[in-house]
């Protein structure tokens, strides 16, 4: 894996950021390519935050990035480039961005001679120190003098330095956009690696049963709900049965190959006790979003009252707020006929959840119904 890149904005000497200044002559191919491709994901900091990433100043970012790059390629199953970061004049002196192919996706205030000590829910008392968020999971946090730590912990805080603040920030960054990430590229790289031991599994999908948009598609679909693609032989093999039963329907082809994912599915999202909570939909709910469901350009979606909707998505989300109270994971399960649009309805509005459908579980997980969504009289008495 190549490390990350330092670099400046423009070469010492010359303006950077500053607007209505002009960039330099593009005169070769190669120097025109690097600006219409550019950097899938890149990193613009503060000029306070440089020691933090130069090396030579004891900066350990640049190695703290390729970790996460690492240990993201082996969770999600997917190649991420080389990570540029670049000083920027235009930020705040400890601001950081984190674009996405050009787009701001992400953006915090690092303190770095102080800790971010975070409640998690853990804790009831304040802390001596600057009130904040962190930028991950946008948790109640306070930058407190490395002096305080024992106190907050005490107080039930976790602590961390302003470099791993960052890290996860940009892990879970990844993750989120992760289906936006995995393009054509990458896709040719994991293939390329697949075709080592399997060659002729990959002859026999591609591109004769698939294109590669398609594929792309398909695995873009799974990691949006934050599911490995790391085992691609079974996936592969999964849609080979898949386009043989279904043709090139991607919903159909997403929720063959996830039911074959079940036990890797459910495995991921059991509780410590090794049993699988899940908040499940009344069947009036179920129903009423069975019969939303309209055909659209992009494959089957849900059509549904706004006032009903507001309601729906208020209901679920206290639901499943009440399980991770109770130390579970926010999972709803629903049948597999409404699975698909009803994930990507839900999605819009709470995010971080799973929807799973009761068929993709395999028969020897233990499931246990924590929670019922419910809606009273449906829309006449909703309120």
């Amino acid at each position: 894996v190549c490390s990350s890149d330092l670099v400046t904005t423009a070469p010492k000497g010359e303006k950077r950021g500053v607007s209505g200044g002009f960039a330099p002559p593009l005169t070769t191919p190669e120097e025109v390519s690097e600006v219409l491709q550019g950097d899938t994901i890149e990193v613009d900091i503060g000029y306070g935050l440089i020691p933090l990433a130069d090396p030579d100043q004891g900066g350990d970012l640049l190695d703290r990035i390729t970790v996460v790059r690492k240990q993201l390629a082996y969770e999600l199953g997917m190649v991420i480039s080389p990570i540029r970061i670049r000083d920027s004049v235009l930020l705040s002196s400890n601001e950081y961005i984190i674009k996405l192919r050009g787009v701001e996706v992400g953006r915090f205030e690092l303190i770095p001679d102080r800790l971010l000590a975070i409640n998690s829910g853990m804790a009831s008392e304040e802390l001596p120190g600057i009130k904040t968020k962190e930028p991950a999971f946008g948790l109640g946090a306070f930058w407190i003098d490395e002096s305080l730590k024992e106190e907050a912990i005490e107080k039930g805080y976790t602590t961390v330095d302003a470099p791993s603040v960052f890290a996860t920030h940009l892990s879970e960054i990844i993750k989120k956009y992760a289906h936006e990430i995995i393009g054509t590229k990458e896709i040719e790289i994991l293939i390329d690696g697949l075709r080592v031991n399997y060659a002729n599994l990959v002859d026999t999908l591609i591109p004769t049963m698939l294109k590669m948009h398609e594929l792309k598609k398909v695995l873009s679909e799974l990691l949006y709900e934050r599911v490995s693609i790391r085992n691609l032989s079974s996936i592969f093999e999964s849609l080979i049965e898949a386009v043989d039963k279904y043709g090139n329907n991607i919903e159909n082809l997403v929720e063959y190959v996830r039911r074959s994912m079940g036990r890797q599915i459910a495995e991921n999202l059991k509780s410590d006790d090794g049993d699988l909570h899940v908040t499940a939909l009344d069947p009036s709910i179920e129903k009423k979003l069975s019969e939303s469901i309209r055909e659209s350009d992009s494959g089957r979606v849900i059509i549904i009252e706004p006032e009903y909707s507001n309601i729906l998505v208020q209901r679920i989300s206290k639901s499943l707020e009440n399980m991770m109270m109770k130390g579970f994971n926010p999972i709803l399960i629903c049948s597999k006929n409404i699975r698909y649009p009803f994930a990507r309805f839900i999605l819009k509005f709470i995010q971080n959840i799973s929807i799973i459908a009761y068929e993709e579980i395999p028969s020897d997980t233990s499931l246990n119904v924590n929670e019922i969504v419910k809606i009273e009289g449906e829309r006449s008495n909703a309120n």
